[in-house]
């Protein structure tokens, strides 16, 4: 039967995606034969051959074949982090351990509005309450699938609300937002906020081992002054409130667990209400679309697990 213009079958697209899923893994190997290339003949301008400079990964990234707004929104991850990752059996353990095998959080809005009013509706959304965001950097065109990295504030107990809070609680410091236009479909554009979460799980994963294995030790002080001291993660020691009291003590692989999957949800939960806020105000002009001011404090008002943060100095 004879497919019309312009559509394919089922079977057709099935077919489709496992080619363009080929060729994605054939250009990341690419990729990894082209970085192993230029570690070994020199190529790098930097005086050590292993390291590279960001020109030279954009382009050996967009010559293996990925698209540059990908390699725009890793090199925004990525960041100016100069931590060691976790070697290959590091990443299964903290995936096992954390409960989280995935390595971003992606909310995804379709706006039946050209990108010239959505990026307006980004600008009053943004910026204000309750997400207070603060712009850190462009790359692109921020019209047309261009990067916008936006820093998270600091948390405070007296002057921030639940997406701050979860964002601590997780360990995400930053929030990449893109905007593309949908194919086939005038006057709309897909609105993404994405945050890459490879930190937040090594650290997490560190700071949860040297809080479990010294806990017993050195006592519930003791512990978190140790993992502060080694620079691992202040989200993690967001700990749960048991009779008024933090149970460090008492505190288990499946407790850390709980804590971090819940305020992943929960962050995750606020991008899109984050999204959906930037959708009305583009559709409104922001006349009837005013920002809702959730409640400040680590109590996020949904019932869920009751959590504080214990003040800890974490560069």
């Amino acid at each position: 039967m004879t497919e019309p213009e312009g559509t394919l079958s089922p079977e057709r697209a099935a077919e489709v995606w496992r080619r363009a899923a080929q060729l994605q893994a054939q250009a990341a190997q690419r990729l990894e034969e082209r970085s192993r290339a230029l570690a070994v003949g020199g190529a790098s301008a930097d005086p050590h051959p292993q390291d590279f400079t960001l020109d030279e990964v954009r382009a050996a990234a967009v010559e293996a074949g990925i698209a540059p707004e990908f390699v725009a929104l890793a090199v925004a991850e990525a960041g100016g982090g100069t931590e060691q990752p976790l070697s290959p059996a590091g990443e299964s353990a903290a995936t096992a351990y954390l409960g989280v095998a995935h390595r971003t959080v992606e909310v995804a809005r379709v706006v039946d509005r050209p990108a010239a009013q959505v990026y307006a509706a980004m600008q009053r959304v943004l910026v204000g309450n309750p997400w207070n965001l603060a712009l850190r950097d462009v790359t692109g065109d921020p019209l047309d699938g261009g990067i916008l990295v936006f820093d998270i504030p600091q948390y405070t107990s007296t002057s921030m609300g639940p997406f701050a809070y979860h964002a601590m609680a997780v360990d995400v410091k930053q929030l990449q937002v893109m905007l593309r236009p949908v194919p086939g479909r005038a006057g709309a554009c897909e609105l993404v906020a994405s945050a890459g979460l490879t930190r937040s799980v090594r650290r997490n994963f560190k700071a949860a081992g040297w809080l479990t294995g010294l806990m017993g030790g050195l006592g519930a002080g003791g512990g978190v002054g140790v993992a502060a001291a080694a620079g691992l993660a202040g989200g993690i020691i967001a700990l749960p409130v048991l009779g008024g009291a933090v149970a460090l003590g008492g505190m288990t692989a499946v407790g850390v667990r709980a804590i971090y999957r819940h305020s992943l949800r929960k962050f995750t939960e606020l991008l899109d209400q984050m999204m959906r806020g930037v959708d009305a105000h583009a559709r409104t002009g922001g006349a009837f679309a005013p920002v809702p001011r959730p409640p400040s404090g680590g109590d996020d008002g949904d019932g869920g697990m009751t959590a504080m943060l214990v003040t800890t100095t974490i560069t």
